[in-house]
C-alpha cells in the first residue's frame, strides 16, 4: 500500500504549523520594515539633521531585505498550502481549523 506523501502531509499537522510559521515570519518581517522606515523618519524630523547618504542607503537594505523576506516567506506559505490543500493559505488554514475542531479524538 502506496501512500502519497502530499497526504501524508495533509493527515499531519506538520504543513498546517509550518503554514502558520511562515505566515507569522512574513508579517512580522512586513511589520519591521514598516517600523524602521517610520522610525526613520520621525528620528529625522525631531533632530532637524541630515545623517548622511551612507546611513541612508544601510537603512534602505535593511529596509529591502526585510521586505524581501517577508514576500519569500509569504510565497513559501502560499506554496506549500497549494501544494498540500490545494488552496491559498488562509482559506486552507480556515478549513484545517473546521476539520480539526470536528474531530472526535481531538
Amino acid at each position: 500500500m502506496r501512500i502519497a506523501v502530499r497526504g501524508a502531509v495533509a493527515d499531519s499537522h506538520v504543513s498546517a504549523i509550518a503554514t502558520v510559521i511562515l505566515l507569522v515570519w512574513s508579517f512580522e518581517q512586513a511589520l519591521q520594515a514598516v517600523f524602521l522606515v517610520v522610525e526613520k523618519t520621525i528620528f529625522d524630523i525631531l533632530t532637524f539633521s541630515d545623517v548622511g547618504h551612507v546611513t541612508e542607503r544601510l537603512s534602505l537594505i535593511v529596509v529591502f531585505t526585510r521586505i524581501f523576506t517577508a514576500i519569500s516567506s509569504y510565497a513559501a506559505a502560499w506554496l506549500l498550502s497549494y501544494w498540500v490543500y490545494r488552496e491559498a493559505p488562509f482559506r486552507s488554514l480556515t478549513r484545517y481549523r473546521n476539520r480539526v475542531q470536528r474531530r472526535a479524538n481531538a
